[in-house]
């Protein structure tokens, strides 16, 4: 996402490091790390709420807004496994209940080198703090220059429909609930 009139932030712009403090030689955000293990273990989600700057979200989503009709848009009709379904199968298994995905995506290629959505993905200590959180040997930034981070848009009648990620884990960062972009 561009950002014409805006310089580029510094991370601590972007993050409320006051809040979660996931970074530093002191290891202060030891119980941040803690916190979202034990939420991982108990609920297999964890939920960092005001993790970013109100006007870095901001920022975000005014981006987003101008380049919202350059998202592609996908309507798709899946199992929540995202497997074909077989005629052997019985109404009753999992396997055969239908439900319908429909969003539009925006790729990374449109995020732009000063979005701050684009500085929280591309630094290192993201990365390290999901590295620890998620007791992982190694982790590393996706080099795929479309689908490494997307920003997703659900207009009215939209759904994500209830399915099984095939990755190991996810990060999504809710920026919106509810509100149409122009009501902001």
């Amino acid at each position: 996402m561009r950002m014409p009139h805006h310089d580029r932030l510094d991370i601590a712009e972007i993050i409320n490091f006051e809040k979660y403090p996931i970074t530093g030689p002191d290891r202060s955000g030891r119980g941040v790390v803690e916190r979202c293990r034990a939420e991982l273990a108990e609920d297999g989600a964890c939920q960092l709420d005001g993790f970013m700057r109100p006007a870095a979200t901001q920022a975000v989503l005014a981006e987003a807004e101008v380049l919202s009709g350059k998202a592609f848009r996908t309507d798709a009709t899946h199992n929540a496994y995202f497997t074909k379904v077989t005629a052997r199968l019985t109404d009753e298994d999992p396997r055969a209940v239908r439900v319908r995905s429909s969003k539009r995506a925006l790729g990374f290629n449109y995020c732009g080198t000063s979005s701050p959505l684009r500085i929280l993905y591309e630094w290192d200590g993201l990365v390290a703090f999901l590295k620890d959180v998620l007791e992982l040997p190694d982790l590393y930034h996706d080099a795929d220059p479309v689908g490494a981070c997307s920003v997703m848009f659900y207009d009215d009648g939209d759904e994500p429909g209830w399915h099984f990620d095939n990755s190991e884990f996810a990060v999504t960062l809710m920026l919106q609930e509810s509100m149409p972009l122009k009501d902001l």
